[in-house]
């Protein structure tokens, strides 16, 4: 009886900090394949280029104009010569070290973030117009169903109407403000809930993201193996390991993400309309 009891309770805890080690080991395998196919001179312009790393250690994206010693203190310890393993340890103690990577359940108060959506206003690479980048804030850390799931569908929706009522104001008070598409790139735009709360328009515009246009640097691509409670989807992390061994290109490392990086776009009259915001 005993054996059993203990059986049951083996339930992972949940990670105290937002990222699991086994998030950096992907990446870092990733890192050491791109150094493989001559795709980066060396593990350092690897991670930097072709990881979330960077930002999870300095909590900005990488400025080379700008000295970030907590960087500098990890880029002297790792080389294209160091193990997986010794890399991962090297930049796990690094992490660990800064309190700030510990979970915290909180919504910024800053006008951009609206429940488990946040929008940025950015320059389009392309066109060069302004337009609106959706982004997740997922905050159900430890519970039993996604934020995402369809049955916070009426949550999510009230979030995205309360967005787009706020970024309707913006444009009713300043004159300057008119960014008219709006663009959603992430893994998570493959789960039901997501797609349900979006308009139809959107949603149909579907795509799946490939070199040069996917980022490496964020978790729109490295999110997928964290787990609701913190800690990694050890099956996601065994799959992705076992196809990035043998990649031969930049496209089947990202073909060998279990599940694709996605990309919505559209125009922002249709979210006003969808919404029903005058």
């Amino acid at each position: 009886m005993l054996a059993s009891t203990t059986e049951i309770n083996t339930t992972p805890e949940v990670n105290k900090y937002t990222h699991p080690k086994e998030y950096f080991l992907v990446q870092i395998e990733l890192a050491k394949k791109i150094v493989e196919l001559g795709l980066a001179k060396d593990l350092n312009e690897a991670i930097i280029k072709y990881t979330a790393i960077y930002r999870r250690i300095t909590d900005k994206k990488y400025n080379p104009d700008q000295t970030e010693p907590a960087w500098q203190d990890l880029e002297s310890k790792l080389d294209s010569n160091s193990s997986t393993r010794q890399a991962l340890e090297i930049i796990w103690n690094s992490y660990v070290s800064n309190d700030e990577n510990k979970y915290k359940d909180e919504t910024k108060d800053d006008g951009h973030h609206f429940g488990s959506f946040v929008y940025k206003d950015e320059i389009d690479k392309q066109t060069q117009q302004p337009k609106i980048s959706l982004h997740f804030n997922v905050r159900n850390r430890g519970k039993l169903k996604s934020d995402f799931s369809r049955q916070f569908n009426e949550e999510r929706q009230a979030d995205l109407t309360e967005m787009f009522t706020a970024i309707k104001k913006r444009f009713l008070e300043d004159k300057s403000y008119r960014p008219q598409t709006i663009t959603l790139g992430s893994w998570m735009n493959n789960l039901p809930g997501v797609k349900d709360v979006l308009p139809p328009e959107f949603v149909k515009s579907a795509k799946v993201v490939y070199p040069p246009d996917i980022s490496f640097n964020g978790d729109s691509m490295w999110g997928q193996f964290l787990k609701l409670d913190g800690n990694a989807y050890t099956q996601r992390v065994q799959e992705y390991l076992e196809k990035v061994s043998s990649a031969k290109s930049l496209n089947d490392l990202v073909e060998a993400l279990p599940i694709p990086v996605v990309l919505f776009q559209g125009k922002i009259e249709d979210f006003f309309n969808h919404y029903g915001i005058k």
